[in-house]
């Protein structure tokens, strides 16, 4: 019987590249090639226990989650990909916080609501946030939402908004994490006020958090409600700047670049496929986009997520498939650049053996399993299983 040989090769960071000899034609079945390198360690050792099978210990306790957002459309979805994995028992959602953004906080806790409703859980805790940024908020930050952050579509009924809990975002955040150290998974999905605020405040959380997942920022320089500057860190780009330079966990970044140029789902698939399902949670969400599509010519042939994409990947590490580590940082004073996020890709010193990252970019997404991440969000009924 032929021995299978197989050479590891391992930086100093925490990607690794696995060289697979070309007779191994099961490894590259699964995926693998000769010198092909694989971006995430967590998604090579996930690929590596698919390859060789894995036994009843590998089995996880849901993880625990807590999303803060400011509850535009693209919130919701997200928002809804998360729920169906809380449903499923994949994820344990410990909390949602509303922060201001896309409109409002008063307003996005109403959004909020309404999206726990249409995905079948209205019982998870809810609490209210900051109601601007930490410094100032711009006056031309809201609109693309609608004044109500869900494009002004009135639907026949108002969420029950009594339901929020009475301890407020920040300390919720700092209390979830210090109750299960390295066990919380952040996803800020918004402005990052409140991420600031409880680092700020319990500044021991930051080494606490198990890892964080942010959709904001920009990577090549290209602005969305700025020619330089993100929505979400432009919101609040001190904010931004905190978390950023205080934070001390793994922080996965889904940037408007990737949002915009680099993931390209079909907009007829988003339509015709995924639009066709007919659940509330579905329902809501073709209602909510139905305005840009029938008001706005600018959008592309392809389907533009944001939200859903720093979702997916928290969901299912599987769904980054390039990733790259950086040391990133926030500009503050620049006339034309306030909110750009700026990195250090100097070839010298991202080489060199000082070098520290406090941010992993991702690059590049699965697309297909993102779609499937939808079509389970959209599909699942309200009965929980």
């Amino acid at each position: 019987m032929r021995v299978r040989k197989f050479l590891f090769s391992f930086s100093t960071q925490t990607s690794f590249y696995l060289t697979v000899r070309p007779r191994c034609a099961h490894l590259r079945r699964q995926g693998f090639s000769c010198n092909t390198p694989i971006f995430s360690t967590r998604r090579t050792l996930s690929s590596l226990a698919r390859t060789f099978g894995s036994g009843p210990e590998a089995k996880k306790m849901p993880g625990k989650f807590i999303i803060d957002c400011d509850a535009g459309v693209d919130d919701a979805m997200a928002l809804l990909m998360a729920i169906d994995a809380h449903k499923r028992q994949e994820i344990e959602i410990l909390a949602i916080t509303a922060v201001n953004g896309n409109t409002q906080v008063d307003k996005v806790l109403i959004n909020i609501f309404r999206t726990l409703d249409a995905g079948g859980c209205p019982d998870i805790p809810v609490h209210r946030g900051s109601e601007s940024a930490l410094i100032m908020t711009p006056k031309d930050a809201e609109g693309y939402h609608g004044s109500d952050g869900f494009n002004d579509v009135q639907f026949g009924t108002t969420p029950d908004v009594t339901r929020v809990q009475e301890e407020g975002a920040v300390l919720a955040i700092c209390r979830h994490v210090r109750e299960n150290p390295g066990e919380v998974t952040l996803v800020a999905l918004g402005p990052l006020t409140n991420v600031a605020l409880a680092f700020k405040l319990c500044p021991d959380i930051t080494s606490q958090i198990k890892e964080m997942f942010i959709m904001g920022g920009n990577c090549e320089g290209v602005g969305n409600v700025s020619m330089s500057a993100e929505f979400n860190f432009y919101v609040d780009p001190e904010a931004a700047f905190v978390v950023l330079n205080k934070n001390n966990c793994p922080t996965y970044i889904a940037t408007w670049e990737l949002c915009y140029k680099y993931c390209k789902v079909d907009m007829d698939w988003r339509l015709n496929c995924l639009g066709k399902i007919d659940t509330p949670q579905a329902k809501m969400m073709n209602a909510l986009e139905k305005v840009w599509y029938d008001n706005y010519s600018f959008h592309p042939d392809h389907f533009i997520m944001c939200d859903q994409l720093a979702m997916a990947a928290a969901l299912d590490v599987r769904v980054m498939t390039k990733t790259k580590r950086h040391w990133a940082t926030i500009e503050l004073s620049g006339l034309h650049t306030k909110g750009l996020m700026v990195m250090e890709q100097r070839h010298a010193i991202c080489n060199g053996p000082k070098f520290n990252s406090n941010v992993t970019i991702i690059e590049r997404v699965d697309e297909m399993a993102l779609k499937n991440l939808l079509l389970r969000a959209f599909s699942q009924t309200n009965e929980t299983d």
